[in-house]
């Protein structure tokens, strides 16, 4: 039996409703392919997560705080996509949430973090998110279940806001899903979400659905031909449409993991790095389509033999630069994996000064962490030195740095627009070519490279 994990992330969800009859309707065709059976996986509704964070801290810090405004959205869609049964099921469900975090919230005194973050996030998004959709799918006939915490497959860790989950312990708890799957039912779930053994609710972190699917996709491929499907506006482009502007954006039908991760961390909305991580661990293939016409997409995976030298290009504001002796540097990397800010940094190598003095250059994505965390970094030496205001473009592409002339034609793309570039890394293995410049040139940098790639492209 084949089974298709299909993940809906928070940008097609809107509280507006507007994309609901699109992503129904996408479920709906999945469904008639044959011998298929359907996994849908909801996020939140795009904003929620922050809402249901600003009314935690509102309430940690005042005292005082309502959820009403996001359960009368739910009531109010419930109006719009359900027929009268099932509204009826639906909103008796709801106001079982809405006790929830509302019990939640009285909990909260002073600081909103571990467990209670985790319940009221969950009871106030995905869960609600993924019992309306799933009694919309019922209401145009789809014979569809969702699993309630009861029955949740995802068992992880207690590490309740950054949850890991544990597959031994997950796949001890699949037999409701599969059991489910095997009755033909369109299953939903909500994503996000995770529990311990003990029944206590956690999060899979930031863009935690990406790793809902991928785990389960993982759990039933035992069982099942699986085939894990991220649902977005679009396929990866090559660069954000909105910053080139009147350059159009290229899709990107394969990147490779590692093309995936660097790409995500330097500020492309793709997949989740975890997601892929663990992806890459399971050797899971990961297709990320367009809703609208999933025909395009892009593939997600560990090798590719096509024809693309440089896939995308991105890029990243508000960096800081950190040059320490290179003596000291080597504790440095030990430390930020303590210190859990490991994917923040990226090694631009050694270079020696005309002191002769040997020294490390890291790329700091996030300067805030820098500015806040200073005096822990000098113990790693007094000559810690910080250049804050800067940002970064990289150049994505797995034998990018086997071609040192695309690196020329990018310096010469930012020398033409008066770009001046601090610090340049081509290192062999690392899938880009980061280029630091002031922070406040990014976006143009972007576009003088974008408009080079196709001439990159041909050095291939």
């Amino acid at each position: 039996m084949r089974v298709v994990v299909a993940k809906f992330g928070g940008g097609l969800m809107d509280p507006s409703g507007e994309r609901i009859p699109s992503i129904l309707q996408r479920i709906r065709e999945m469904g008639r392919e044959g011998d298929v059976r359907v996994l849908a996986i909801f996020s939140a509704f795009k904003g929620f997560t922050d809402r249901l964070q600003r009314i935690g801290e509102e309430k940690a810090s005042s005292g005082k705080a309502s959820i009403k405004e996001i359960f009368d959205i739910y009531r109010g869609l419930a109006g719009r996509f359900l027929r009268e049964g099932e509204r009826r099921l639906f909103l008796e469900e709801l106001s079982q949430y809405e006790v929830e975090a509302e019990e939640t919230l009285a909990t909260v005194n002073r600081r909103f973090s571990g467990r209670p973050k985790a319940r009221l996030l969950t009871s106030g998004g995905e869960l609600p998110v993924s019992a309306i959709m799933d009694y919309a799918l019922r209401s145009l006939g789809i014979d569809a279940e969702h699993l309630t915490k009861e029955r949740w497959p995802i068992i992880t860790d207690d590490n309740f806001e950054d949850a890991t989950p544990i597959y031994r312990l997950s796949m001890g708890r699949i037999a409701p899903l599969k059991e489910l799957l095997e009755e033909g039912k369109t299953v939903v779930l909500a994503g996000f979400l995770g529990m311990t053994t003990d029944g206590l609710e956690t999060i899979l972190g930031r863009g935690g659905s990406d790793q809902s699917a991928v785990f389960i996709s993982h759990l039933l491929k035992a069982f099942y031909d699986v085939e894990t499907i991220l649902f977005k506006e679009t396929p990866v482009l090559s660069a954000d449409p909105r910053i080139l502007k009147d350059q159009n954006p290229r899709y990107v039908h394969r990147l490779t993991y590692d093309e995936a991760i660097r790409a995500s961390s330097m500020g492309m909305k793709i997949v989740q790095n975890h997601a892929v991580k663990r992806a890459q661990s399971y050797g899971l293939a990961i297709k990320v389509a367009a809703l609208e016409d999933p025909g395009h997409f892009t593939m997600i995976q560990e090798r590719d033999e096509g024809y693309e030298l440089v896939k995308c290009i991105a890029g990243k504001r508000n960096c800081a630069l950190l040059t320490m002796d290179g003596e000291a540097s080597r504790y440095l990397e030990n430390i930020l994996k303590v210190w859990g800010k490991y994917e923040d940094f990226i090694d631009l190598g050694a270079e020696v000064l005309d002191t002769g003095r040997v020294v490390r250059n890291f790329l700091i994505l996030d300067e805030g962490f820098v500015k806040k965390h200073l005096g822990r970094l000098r113990v790693f030496g007094e000559r810690v030195e910080v250049e804050y205001g800067l940002g970064a473009v990289t150049l994505i592409g797995d034998r990018v740095t086997d071609f040192p002339e695309v690196i020329s034609m990018a310096l010469e793309a930012l020398s033409n627009i008066g770009v001046k570039v601090k610090k340049s890394a081509l290192t062999p293995h690392s899938s880009q070519i980061i280029l630091v410049i002031d922070r406040d040139r990014v976006e143009e940098a972007i576009r003088a490279v974008h408009s080079k790639i196709d001439e990159m492209n041909e050095r291939l």
